[in-house]
């Protein structure tokens, strides 16, 4: 009883592990997802500025 209760403990503590590692790659994978939506935000303004230049001197 006391090698079934190791062993039980033996996994559960192998699937917290699990999940905190899932947990983790979560976070990574949202901050990637987040710094990547920045820059397509940051790439959309920098469009928008050169459209507004090429709009200003078209009509100079």
């Amino acid at each position: 009883t006391a090698t079934a209760a190791s062993t039980a403990g033996t996994a559960a503590t192998a699937a917290i592990t699990a999940t905190a590692a899932s947990i983790a790659t979560a976070a990574s994978t949202a901050t990637a997802a987040s710094t990547a939506t920045a820059a397509i935000t940051a790439t959309a303004v920098a469009a928008a500025a050169v459209a507004a230049a090429i709009v200003q001197m078209k009509m100079k």
